[in-house]
This record gives C-alpha cells, structure tokens and sequence, in this order.
C-alpha cells in the first residue's frame, strides 16, 4: 500500500513538472511582443521624408541649410560630416543618437545608435534619410551590430530572451526600445523639415 502510494505521488509530481514545464515554455514565446512598425525597405530600416522646394531654392541652399542643421542637432565628438557636395545637392555624415529609456542590459538594441543621414536634391525635391543603424555594444573593442538583425528576430518571433529577466519582460523592453528609436529618428526629421523653412 505504502509502495502505490510512493509511485502515486511521483507520478503527481511528474505530472506538475510537466505541466509547469509547459507553462514555462509558453510564456517564453515572444508573441506577447506588440511588434512596433519601423520602415523596412527590403530588410534595412531606413527613415525617409521628401519635401518639395521652392522653384528659386538652389542645391547649394539646401546643402548649407542640411550642414547647419547637422552641426546644431549632433553635438557628440563623433559626429561627423562625411561629404558635402552643394553642386549636385548632396550631404553625407555620421549620427549618434542616446534612445531614452534603453540599457546596454536586456534589450535587443544598445542605448547609443549610430546611422548615416543623407540629403539629396533631384528635381527640385529634397530628401533626407537616416539609415544604416548600428548599435554600439564595448566589450574590449567597440562592437557594431545592424539594428535589423534583432528587429526582424523580433518581428519573426525569434528575438533573444534577455539574460536576467523572463521572455515577457524582455518583449516589454524591446517594444520600448523600437518605439523610442522610432519616436527619435521622427524626431529628428521634424526637425530637419523645421531647419528647412522658407524652402519648402
């Protein structure tokens, strides 16, 4: 009797552990993610807004105006403008950007972004785009990684769990990392579009 009794509570507890086993699994999907839309072409994320200028702006205007604006909005020592060419109406330089609310702990992107900003001019419509983002991870050396790598791991289900928090928590974190990188690079084209002014 005391032999059943033995070998019915193992089976119970199996049956719990299985059952918590089960649970566990589940709540580690990343389903729970809100899967926050940035702008994809193809697999890169690029931000891109265009504006029409007025007849009388020039592409040199617009080439002073896109270097004016740069060295006010970027203020870290790396920044950087890259090329500046005000006959055909191109800019070129290198961004940093802090994403609020992000740590270098349990989060798909890093709290620093870096990414190129081009403006261009052809026929008489000024573009601007912010692309090529990398996050900044330091180990011994610094370390870029693509933001699409973990952004389509997160639209596919398949971003990492973080190290020291549960799969909910870490999809929490990276909904705010992609809405907060999102809401800072729409920033940053308001404000280009600001800078702008009277030539659009």
């Amino acid at each position: 009797m005391k032999k059943r009794i033995c070998l019915l509570k193992v089976l119970i507890l199996g049956w719990l552990c299985l059952v918590t086993i089960a649970v566990s699994a589940q709540a580690d999907t990343a389903s729970n993610a809100e899967k926050v839309a940035l702008p994809l072409d193809g697999k890169q994320i690029i931000f891109t807004q265009s504006w029409t200028l007025k007849s009388s702006v020039t592409k040199n205007q617009v080439t002073e105006i896109a270097n004016e604006w740069f060295k006010n909005s970027f203020k870290a020592k790396k920044d950087k403008v890259e090329a500046v060419d005000k006959e055909k109406g191109n800019f070129l330089a290198t961004g940093y950007r802090v994403i609020p609310g992000v740590t270098y702990y349990n989060y798909p992107v890093s709290p620093v972004v870096k990414f190129s900003v081009e403006v261009t001019v052809q026929d008489n419509v000024c573009t601007l785009k912010l692309h090529g983002l990398k996050s900044l991870f330091k180990v011994f050396n610094e370390v870029e990684v693509p933001v699409e790598e973990e952004y389509n791991n997160y639209l596919n289900n398949k971003n990492k769990k973080g190290s020291f928090v549960s799969r909910e928590e870490y999809n929490k974190h990276a909904d705010t990392a992609f809405k907060n990188l999102k809401a800072e690079m729409t920033r940053l084209t308001v404000s280009f579009k600001g800078a702008l002014g009277q030539a659009i």
